[in-house]
């Protein structure tokens, strides 16, 4: 009787021995698969972010060309009008309370100037507004809201996307 225990507890000594580095294995391959797909996914997601940041200024004019492509010049018209044309024409699209502050002049022939402000908005928080003129016609385009201090996806989507590739949606208030 007493040899039967002994021999019992020798196999279950033996079983618990080759049992746990088996299990620990497992234990920890199952750990580093999940925390190799998380860290994977958070790769692509900055990965694609950063790709729509080196052709962002395409893709905002692609995504907002009625704002931002104009005609090609005539050859005979091929002369920016004067900052000071250009502000003046701004300022009237600009409401009270507005401040200039950043001027953009076209990447190539086909894009207007961009002229951006800032308004303080009705909860006493920033917005900021893009106006888009024809730098040959003193024209207007349009304008867009690129950002607005009440919500931060509120913006154009190049701008979303530096905004989440460059804080990776981390708030650092």
């Amino acid at each position: 009787m007493k040899s039967s225990i002994n021999h019992v507890a020798v196999q279950a000594s033996s079983y618990s021995q080759t049992s746990s580095p088996k299990k620990s294995r497992q234990f920890w391959r199952s750990i580093h698969r999940y925390i190799g797909l998380f860290a994977g996914v958070l790769f692509v997601l900055v990965g694609l972010s950063g790709s729509v940041l080196a052709f962002w200024q395409s893709i905002d004019e692609w995504l907002n060309a009625p704002l931002m492509v104009i005609q090609q010049p005539s050859p005979q018209n091929t002369d920016y009008r004067s900052l000071d044309e250009l502000f003046k024409v701004a300022n009237n699209i600009i409401p009270q309370g507005g401040v200039p502050e950043i001027i953009r002049l076209p990447r190539h022939s086909g894009t207007a100037v961009t002229i951006s402000y800032s308004k303080t908005n009705t909860d006493k928080k920033m917005d900021f507004y893009d106006v888009f003129i024809n730098p040959y016609t003193a024209t207007v385009n349009g304008q867009r809201l690129r950002y607005s201090g009440n919500s931060e996806l509120l913006q154009p989507f190049t701008y979303l996307m530096r905004s989440f590739h460059y804080t990776f949606v981390l708030r650092t208030r």
